[in-house]
């Protein structure tokens, strides 16, 4: 975490610095500052991931549901900073489009599980 912030703050900054001189080179060091702090996010996410399914395993869940929460998790994440990234670029009409996918891509992905829970609650009754 220590080394997010101080990239973070770095990057900050010199975006503050370049935006007085050259906005468009404040707005690259923004989105690759973006890029890199997903990537470093992304890989400790890896290891979660693994670990959930070690632990979905012992308890018996359907490891099909449990791919699907987390593609759906995945994209939760993915669509809310892609959005932020955008809106930091003044770009808040296409950002709302980007939460807008996102969230109808997770309605889509979680059609699966939402079918099976009314089985079992048609199956009770």
């Amino acid at each position: 975490m220590f080394k997010i912030i101080g990239i973070a703050f770095c990057s900050a900054m010199l975006s503050i610095l370049l935006k007085k001189s050259n906005q468009e080179f404040a707005l690259a060091v923004t989105i690759v500052t973006s890029v890199l702090i997903f990537t470093m996010i992304f890989n400790m996410l890896k290891d979660v991931f693994v670990q959930i399914k070690a632990i979905a395993g012992l308890g018996g869940v359907d490891l099909s549901y449990l791919g699907i929460i987390i593609k759906v998790v995945s994209i939760a994440y993915l669509s809310e900073y892609a959005s932020a990234v955008l809106e930091d670029a003044g770009e808040s009409a296409i950002a709302k489009k980007v939460e807008l996918a996102g969230k109808s891509i997770i309605f889509f992905m979680a059609l699966p599980i939402i079918e099976s829970l009314f089985k079992l609650i048609i199956a009770l009754f």
